[in-house]
């Protein structure tokens, strides 16, 4: 192929990608805004300013665009949670997995609306099926597995045995303060503490109340 071609090629690639992460972009922020149901693809071609047979080229509903959204913000958060893992002790990287979860709401507050605050119908794609259970790509499955390594190692209070209940009630305790933040952290009739020291907080408390005395 001529070399000019090639680099022809390559800008329409890069063209159609950058067309398709903008759906993607203005798609998750009417989605958390307005509600899965509520949002439309011609909501979602407006704020593109996308004809809706350019909207159609790259997904061919709303449910193929909210899937896509999903499986590219779940992989962030997986990563999210790999870089966190710097500590020896499995308790400790669960306190970090936790200040990590919380970072990447205030850091991508779009994202994490339609991720864990938003009603939606949407199934895992075939490829994003896959990956679960893998700690390295399943953020759930990284976090559950510290909590299956501190067991094993005896770190865990003796009366407590399903990891799966630990690492929820882990995951809720976290989210408790996120949700708080984003839906309540500009009310001023609460005295809000700073959000870091909250998180901190409950990271601590809940990294106390599973290790073994």
């Amino acid at each position: 192929m001529p070399l000019d071609a090639h680099l022809r090629m390559t800008r329409r690639e890069q063209t159609r990608q950058a067309a398709r992460q903008r759906i993607m972009d203005e798609g998750r922020k009417l989605f958390a805004e307005k509600g899965y149901q509520a949002a439309t693809m011609r909501d979602v071609a407006k704020a593109t300013q996308y004809t809706a047979s350019a909207l159609y080229y790259h997904f061919k509903d709303k449910a193929e665009l909210m899937a896509a959204i999903c499986s590219e913000d779940f992989l962030g958060l997986a990563a999210t949670f790999q870089a966190a893992l710097t500590g020896a002790n499995p308790l400790d990287n669960i306190r970090n997995l936790g200040r990590a979860y919380a970072q990447f709401a205030l850091d991508y507050p779009n994202h994490y609306r339609l991720m864990f605050m938003t009603s939606h119908p949407a199934e895992p794609a075939s490829k994003d099926e896959a990956l679960r259970g893998d700690p390295s790509q399943d953020a759930y499955a990284g976090l559950h597995h510290q909590v299956a390594l501190a067991m094993a190692q005896g770190l865990i209070r003796p009366e407590l045995t399903d990891t799966h209940l630990i690492a929820q009630t882990f995951w809720a305790g976290i989210h408790g303060v996120i949700t708080l933040q984003l839906d309540k952290g500009c009310d001023a009739w609460v005295p809000w503490a700073d959000i870091q020291s909250r998180v901190d907080l409950m990271s601590d408390v809940l990294r106390q109340g599973i290790e073994r005395a």
